[in-house]
Formats: C-alpha cells, structure tokens, sequence
C-alpha cells in the first residue's frame, strides 16, 4: 500500500487505485479508464483526478457500484485505502437498496475484493434494521428461477441472501451447482442439523458439510 499513486483527494486515490490494481487500466491509461468504467465523460474524470472535485450526491452509489466497492469506502476520507469494502446494502429515505448480482457466482462473491453490480432492488421493511444488525451489510439479491420448495420460494422469485451463514433449523441456503442456483434446507434429523433437498420429485438428506459456496437466503418475493 505504500506505494499507492496520490491524486487530488482521497476519493481520487481510491478510484484510481480501485481501477488500476482490479479492474485493469485500458491502454489510453487512468483518465479513459475511469472515464469508461464509470460512463463519466473524460473532463469529468480528469476533474476527479486533478483537480479535487467530487462528484454529486445523486451519482455516488452508482460509481460505487461500478467500480465494485460500497459508497462508504469510496466518499469516507476515514477509511483506509487498505480497507476495502464490497456493495453493501445502501440506506435512504427509508429504503433499502440491496446490491443485485443476475449471474451470482456465490465463490467469486465471497472471495471478491470488488464485485462490480449493474443494479439494486429496493426494500422497504421496518424491520430491516434488524436484519442489517444480525447479518451485516453484505446483502445480495438474484433471482431464482427455479425452486423446488414452492410455496415458501417460488419459481422467478427474488431471493435476498446474507454471506453471513448463521445455521438455524428451518432457514434455506443458496448453493451453485452446475445446473444453476439450488435451494436446501436445514433440517434437525433428530440426531443433528442436515440439509434437505428436493431433486426431481424426491426429498433427499445429506450432512451439513462445506458450505463455503452457499449463501443464506433471508427473504423472498414473488412479483
């Protein structure tokens, strides 16, 4: 880390530095780079860099999610560069907007420095402080598009789901197979806690072993 390129700010050096060691400098270098990765015109970029500006409220969180890190990394000055953060559940106005991944690649995810992300879907839930404060801000919302536990998770339904694996009788967890994204089930046998899955019409129990590609689903809903 000490020998990080300095640029006007400390939002400059965290982009510049996000895009150099991760996202991969275009042949033009940093000024084209970043103007491409966040679809800001090159005299913008070169604002940013060179000449202290930041850019305004309404298009932070999306430059943060292009660039792949939270909002909080990238516009608080009190956060170490070394301190990275992935896209995290952003709060505003009452609203929750979860970090939406169309090809979640529940691996990468987990091991991803940045995860850069296309969108958001918006929550509105009282009790979803709650939920922040059991699971953290390492949220992430896909789509389903087949389930083999309907009604509790239909087909095409959305699914929010935590990194944080917090193993429960009852809850469901998001694995990746080469089929796609497939639910289980924690399941108490009677001797310890199992996963239960469904594959073609028949139930099938298995032992809670590496779960280091699974996500824990925390909610669904169906549109």
């Amino acid at each position: 880390m000490n020998n990080i390129k300095e640029y006007s700010s400390i939002f400059a050096t965290k982009l510049a530095y996000i895009v150099d060691k991760y996202l991969g400098l275009n042949e033009s270098g940093i000024i084209s780079s970043v103007s491409s990765i966040t679809t800001e015109k090159e005299t913008t970029a070169k604002n940013w860099l060179f000449n202290g500006k930041i850019p305004r409220e309404n298009k932070r969180l999306t430059i943060a999610d292009r660039l792949g890190i939270s909002y909080d990394y990238l516009f608080n000055d009190e956060i170490p560069i070394s301190e990275l953060k992935k896209p995290e559940v952003f709060i505003a106005d009452g609203h929750y907007y979860i970090p939406q991944l169309p090809d979640l690649d529940i691996k990468g995810i987990k091991k991803a420095d940045v995860l850069p992300i296309q969108g958001r879907v918006p929550v509105m839930l009282p009790s979803f402080d709650k939920i922040i404060s059991k699971y953290g801000r390492n949220i992430y919302a896909t789509q389903l598009k087949i389930s083999s536990f309907a009604p509790y998770i239909d087909n095409g339904a959305t699914v929010i789901c935590s990194e944080k694996l917090i193993i429960e009788e009852y809850k469901f967890l998001l694995f990746q197979s080469s089929s796609g994204l497939t639910i289980k089930r924690i399941v108490n046998t009677g001797e310890k806690l199992q996963l239960l899955e469904v594959v073609n019409g028949e139930e099938k129990i298995n032992n809670l072993e590496s779960l280091d590609e699974a996500l824990l689903v925390i909610l669904s809903f169906s549109f």
